[in-house]
């Protein structure tokens, strides 16, 4: 919202004086805290990687669910990083008119859809914290990863007939406003139960191995998937690419329905 009503300057300023009045936030931390005896060292770090593959190799219900994570996080990573910007840029800056456009700039639609997201996932993530935990959430998060899929290939057939087809840009706006809630909605309620769920299972010794292997993974799809992504929505357009993230997501979500040891944890 600041982005569209304000100069680049003084947001730069401003996230600037976030970072600082974060750093000395964490400095009011106090915890116990004990010296490694051994220094770190790139091969301290490569056997930790190691013994995490090691603990990991056993652990089949543990790498099904971790797998799943990485793959929602490759096949979401295009809508917000290529698909948003892309539809604002092209799609809603040349259209005639739009919906609000009397004082909704392009931008600001694209705030629009961030703020949908982020207002439903803080929602769903109050109504687990209010309620009682879950012992396993292997297979609620299967289901939810399927009814995400089922409304990624909706929100590819509104694109296609209310956008590509031309047929009704303001239809499509809408549309993705209430995407946007439920999705948002939805992975709070599969992220925040599985990253529960791991520090419980996981023994607190290998914890912080697999959690590294974890975030070097998403890390490192997320490069190549924008990398994809921009390819195909050049190539092909945005419909293709919409299509391509549906279909991943399907694919993972029957993947996890259909994996017995999902139901373990």
């Amino acid at each position: 919202i600041l982005y569209a009503v304000l100069p680049i300057y003084p947001l730069f300023f401003m996230v600037g004086i976030c970072f600082v009045a974060s750093g000395i936030s964490e400095m009011l931390i106090r915890y116990d805290h004990k010296a490694p005896s051994e220094q770190l060292t790139l091969r301290t770090a490569l056997c930790d990687m190691r013994d995490g593959f090691v603990y990991l190799k056993a652990k089949k219900a543990i790498v099904a669910l971790l797998g799943a994570i990485l793959f929602i996080n490759f096949f979401f990573t295009p809508i917000t990083g290529n698909f948003m910007p892309y539809f604002v840029k092209t799609d809603l800056a040349g259209a005639p008119s739009y919906l609000f456009d009397g004082f909704l700039k392009p931008e600001l639609w694209s705030s629009v859809f961030s703020v949908c997201f982020a207002v439903s996932s803080l929602i769903g993530a109050f109504l687990l914290s209010a309620g009682a935990q879950k012992e396993k959430c292997g297979h609620r998060a299967s289901v939810l990863l399927c009814i995400l899929s089922v409304l990624m290939i909706g929100l590819t057939l509104a694109f296609f007939f209310f956008v590509d087809r031309g047929s009704s840009i303001n239809a499509f706006l809408v549309t993705m406003c209430a995407g946007c809630l439920v999705i948002g909605f939805i992975l709070a309620n599969i992220n925040i139960p599985i990253s529960t769920v791991m520090m419980r299972v996981v023994e607190r010794e290998k914890l912080s191995k697999v959690n590294s292997l974890l975030s070097i993974g998403s890390q490192g799809m997320i490069p190549i998937a924008s990398v994809i992504a921009g390819v195909i929505i050049e190539s092909l357009g945005s419909t293709v690419l919409l299509s391509f993230c549906a279909l991943g997501f399907t694919v993972t979500a029957l993947l996890m329905f259909f994996n017995p040891r999902i139901k373990e944890i």
